[in-house]
């Protein structure tokens, strides 16, 4: 897989900076060009939304007052892209793009046509808009924490497990292991390996050297035993699947993607 567009998604409201400085590093690393995609709210379906029952001055103030809110996201969201041309530098091709209707259903859309689509970590809303893109638009997405560098810089940790939004995972991570220390986790028990030497020869057939291990989580969870194992080394990028369960049971259970998103200090790259 090559990566040639990069989305970063800008509502106008939270601060989508870290998300920009790693869209400019990785644009600048593959060569791809960054889109950033702000979707306008609609100021009628807004109002009527909020105005069910509402008398008809009070509907048109309703929508003035959507409008007014609208712009005002708008702008901001073109500011954030203003301030980010001069840091992304000449040789990063990048465009504004806006429209008009529903957020998530004009952001799948958009990250269909995507290669990568990067959001920011420590948001609910950003939280939200992960669970509903990594489902609908079937492309890896990006999670980077608000401390975190832009450039991903480190040696990159896989988690695996022998199913398929880790094999999607894998595939889509490969273009950030190229000439970069990558490590292999399975978190499980001795026996229970995975299938990860094929996992090594696999990449070894992309040119990548994979060092493979199995993680006893002991009493804590598997996402609290891949982060520490991860920060142990050194690793500036970690790549997992995502809901290997439902996203309903995770979100009531618990489970490992839902831990990662929200506990991960390092960057997050996850497919489904």
């Amino acid at each position: 897989m090559t990566i040639r567009k990069i989305l970063v998604p800008h509502d106008g409201m939270n601060d989508s900076t870290p998300a920009l400085v790693a869209a400019a590093a990785l644009a600048r690393r593959f060569g791809a060009e960054v889109e950033v995609f702000h979707p306008r709210l609609d100021p009628a379906q807004t109002a009527a939304m909020m105005g069910v029952g509402t008398p008809a001055v009070g509907l048109e103030l309703l929508i003035t007052a959507s409008e007014k809110e609208a712009r005002l996201r708008e702008d901001k969201a073109r500011a954030a892209f203003d301030a980010f041309l001069p840091q992304a530098g000449d040789a990063v091709a990048a465009r504004f793009v806006t429209r008009t209707g529903p957020p998530e259903a004009l952001l799948a859309s958009a990250g269909r046509l995507a290669d990568l689509t990067i959001l920011v970590g420590g948001s609910r809303d950003h939280e939200s808009l992960l669970d509903s893109l990594v489902m609908a638009t079937a492309r890896p997405i990006l999670l980077v924490p608000a401390g975190a560098g832009g450039d991903l810089a480190g040696p990159v940790v896989v988690a695996w497990t022998d199913a398929l939004p880790a094999a999607r995972a894998l595939r889509a991570g490969l273009p950030f292991l190229a000439g970069t220390p990558v490590h292999v986790l399975h978190v499980g028990s001795a026996r229970d390996t995975a299938n990860l030497p094929e996992v090594g020869r696999y990449l070894g057939l992309h040119g990548v050297a994979a060092t493979t291990e199995v993680l006893d989580p002991g009493t804590g969870s598997a996402a609290a035993a891949l982060i520490a194992r991860a920060q142990a080394l050194g690793a500036g990028l970690l790549i997992s699947g995502a809901y290997g369960h439902s996203r309903l049971r995770e979100l009531v259970l618990g489970g490992t993607t839902r831990e990662l998103i929200q506990s991960c200090p390092l960057p997050l790259l996850v497919a489904h």
